[in-house]
């Protein structure tokens, strides 16, 4: 019950952030790729954040008013390791959305092996 009223508060100010986004690019051009890159990263997290959240909250929720054992065995059995399942994916997810990180890390590097030959003489075994 504690999370309802964060998450409401996150879901508003993300829609906030992305019909200000929206709306000013109706209205000015200036920079806006960078921008809509910005924009998508934050619906990508934000997403990710309800996914995770939501159904614990509701089904918190749900479990209060009516105490059901089919509400109970749900949140035990899966949504309490949605949360856990958030911390864990959103560093990799950070670091893919990195524009350099993709270079760096998945570059093909063509290295070529050559074969050097050494100038040596055989030695030659006399037999007598």
């Amino acid at each position: 019950m504690h999370t309802a009223l964060p998450l409401s508060i996150i879901t508003l100010g993300n829609v906030t952030l992305v019909v200000r986004v929206l709306w000013q690019k109706r209205h000015r051009q200036d920079d806006w790729q960078r921008k809509w890159k910005l924009t998508t990263h934050l619906l990508l997290f934000a997403i990710f954040f309800m996914i995770a959240w939501y159904p614990l909250t509701i089904n918190s929720i749900v479990y209060m008013y009516t105490s059901s054992s089919v509400s109970t065995s749900l949140q035990v059995t899966y949504f309490f390791f949605l949360p856990t399942l958030l911390e864990m994916i959103l560093p990799i997810i950070s670091l893919f959305i990195l524009p350099d990180f993709k270079k760096i890390v998945f570059r093909c590097r063509k290295i070529t092996v050559t074969p050097n030959t050494l100038n040596h003489p055989i030695p030659v075994v006399k037999s007598h």
